[in-house]
C-alpha cells in the first residue's frame, strides 16, 4: 500500500492539525509549488528536499496514519506482491503514482481518494520510479508522461488519465526504433526512470541488456511533447563522424550495448542543460573485446537540453 507521506504539510500529521483543510477538496486548495513535490526529486534539480517545517524531530514521534492507498487492485490479489521504487509527485494537490502493478493512477493527497487509473497495454507496467508532469501550454493542457518496462512512452491528460490522443498512436510511443535495436528487435528496452520536462520536450534514457555484448542502443533522446515527434538523440556510443568515436577500438562499437541512462537525468532547466550519467558497456565486467576509453561509458555528459548537442566543460554558460 501507498501510505501519505512526509513531503506534504497536512498529509501525514495529527488529526488535530488535519481538522480544517480537510473540510476543503486538495484540488482548490491553492498550494505553492515549494509546498509540494512535483517532480521525482522534488526539482529537475534532484535538491530531494522539501523547505516545509511542520514536521520536526520534536513532533514526528505523534505522526499517524490518515489515509493508505493499496496499489494492488483486487484482482491481482492471488499473484502476491510486486515491488515498488516510486516516488509520487504531487501537484496542485492531486498525487501521481506509478504502481508495479501495470497501473498509473491520480489521487487527492488528503484523503488518497482515486479519481483515475490508467492501465498499461498489454502485460506491460510504468516505470516504478515514478512518472512526470507537464503543465501544458496554450491549447495544450498539464499532461502526466512515463515510460513502460516494456519501452513505451505514454503521455495522459492529467485531470482525466485519459490517453492523449495526438501524441504517438493514441497516446503511446513505441520506443523500439531500427536505429535504437540495430537489428536485434527483441532485445531488451525498456524505462525504469521517471523522464525530465523542458519546456516542450520530453527527455528520456532506457535500460537495456546486461550481456550478451550486441543489442539495443543507449540513446538517451527528446520527444516532442504534444505528438510524440523525435526532436534529438544523443548516442552514448558516438557513431562514425561523431566526437570521440574514435575512443573505441576497431569495430567493437559496432551493435554495441549498454552505456544507456537508465537512472534518473537532472536538469538544470535555467541554463537549459541536461546531465547525462551514462553506464557500462555491455559486457561490463569484461573489457577485452573493447580496449580504449569507449567513451561516454561510465561517464557523466552535459547537453543543450533544447538540442541534445554535446557541452565541452569550457563551454559551460557561467
Amino acid at each position: 500500500g501507498l501510505a501519505c507521506g512526509g513531503f506534504l504539510r497536512r498529509c501525514f500529521i495529527s488529526s488535530l492539525a488535519l481538522a480544517v483543510p480537510a473540510m476543503l477538496p486538495a484540488a482548490v486548495l491553492a498550494v505553492p509549488a515549494a509546498q509540494e513535490w512535483r517532480t521525482y526529486g522534488h526539482d529537475y534539480g534532484d535538491s530531494r528536499y522539501s523547505p516545509l517545517s511542520d514536521i520536526t524531530p520534536a513532533n514526528v514521534g505523534g505522526l499517524k496514519p490518515v489515509w493508505t492507498y493499496h496499489m494492488r487492485p483486487p484482482d491481482r490479489t492471488s499473484r502476491g506482491f510486486a515491488a515498488s521504487e516510486n516516488t509520487p509527485i504531487v501537484v496542485d494537490g492531486i498525487m501521481y503514482v506509478s504502481t508495479p502493478y501495470g497501473r498509473a493512477v491520480a489521487l487527492d493527497a488528503e484523503s488518497g481518494k482515486q479519481i483515475w487509473a490508467y492501465q498499461v497495454p498489454g502485460n506491460d507496467q510504468p516505470a516504478t520510479r515514478g512518472v512526470s508532469y507537464w503543465p501544458g501550454q496554450k491549447n495544450a493542457g498539464p499532461r502526466i508522461v512515463f515510460g513502460t518496462r516494456g519501452g513505451l512512452l505514454i503521455a495522459l491528460h492529467a485531470g482525466t488519465g485519459a490517453p492523449v490522443r495526438s501524441f504517438g498512436k493514441d497516446g503511446v510511443l513505441d520506443l523500439h526504433s531500427d536505429a535504437v535495436m540495430q537489428g536485434y528487435p527483441k532485445a531488451a528496452l525498456g524505462i525504469t526512470s521517471a523522464p525530465v520536462i523542458y519546456k516542450n520536450l520530453i527527455i528520456t534514457g532506457s535500460r537495456n541488456q546486461e550481456t550478451p555484448q550486441k543489442g539495443a542502443n543507449g540513446q538517451v533522446r527528446a520527444f516532442n511533447l504534444r505528438t510524440g515527434a523525435e526532436v534529438w538523440h544523443f548516442n552514448g556510443i558516438p557513431q562514425p563522424g561523431e566526437k570521440f568515436h574514435e575512443t573505441w577500438d576497431g569495430e567493437s562499437w559496432i551493435k554495441r550495448s549498454g552505456v544507456n541512462v537508465w537512472v534518473g537525468m537532472t536538469l538544470d532547466a535555467a541554463r537549459g542543460i541536461v546531465y547525462l550519467p551514462f553506464g557500462a558497456p555491455t559486457f561490463d565486467q569484461y573489457g577485452g573485446d573493447r580496449k580504449g576509453k569507449s567513451l561516454f561509458a561510465n561517464s557523466l555528459v552535459a547537453v543543450k537540453a533544447d538540442t541534445g548537442k554535446y557541452l565541452p566543460i569550457d563551454l559551460f554558460p557561467r
